[in-house]
């Protein structure tokens, strides 16, 4: 069962538990905390930008986990809202919440399809890389997004990961804004950037 995805965490915190032998049917819930954030960073015919959002929504969870990655049933969602993305302008808000459809389209969504975790790159028990492919929402039009995360474990049980994709608008039928009668157009290429922090329950 899948569905939009907090991928990161929840396939890390399994491993782990998958590493000291977990009992079965055990249920493992991640929350998102304050401070977790999705940046959109491109470039224009006359400066760069970074548009950030610090108000990402996600949960998470894993389900009659025994041990194994491949006997746990994983649920995730990720959502972060378009108007509460910030440039640094407001001009550059507006165009980029209405080049993004903000008023049809208000969420930008991540759905987890698979994720694999790379034990030959796990560097002590509590960071893990994982390579997650799913399908990225923006703007209402829906594609297929690979991701390579990095989770690691804090000192005080929180969790933090991140990761980063380059997109294009185009690719998402996203119209390019432009500014001065078209002599200011922003180019093609972005980058998307994750910074999620999370914490997790057992029940």
């Amino acid at each position: 069962m899948k569905s939009i995805s907090f991928i990161p965490v929840v396939l890390m915190l399994a491993a782990t538990f998958s590493s000291a032998q977990a009992p079965a049917d055990r249920t493992l819930r991640f929350q998102l905390m304050s401070g977790s954030a999705i940046t959109i960073a491109g470039s224009s015919t006359v400066n760069s930008f970074r548009c950030t959002s610090n108000y990402v929504q996600g949960f998470g969870t894993v389900s009659s986990f025994a041990g194994s990655l491949e006997k746990a049933e994983v649920v995730v969602e990720l959502a972060a809202q378009v108007t509460l993305f910030d440039c640094g302008n407001g001009r550059m808000n507006r165009d980029l919440w209405s080049a993004l459809k903000s008023d049809t389209h208000p969420l930008i969504t991540y759905r987890l399809d698979e994720a694999i975790v790379e034990v030959s790159r796990i560097t002590d028990a509590d960071s893990i890389s994982i390579q997650a492919a799913g399908k990225l929402t923006i703007a209402g039009v829906e594609r297929p997004i690979n991701l390579v995360l990095s989770a690691v474990k804090q000192a005080d049980g929180m969790y933090i990961v991140t990761g980063q994709q380059d997109i294009t608008m185009s690719e998402f039928e996203v119209d390019r804004p432009t500014a001065l009668l078209g002599l200011v157009k922003a180019h093609d290429d972005l980058t998307i950037y994750f910074d999620l922090k999370s914490t997790v329950m057992q029940f």
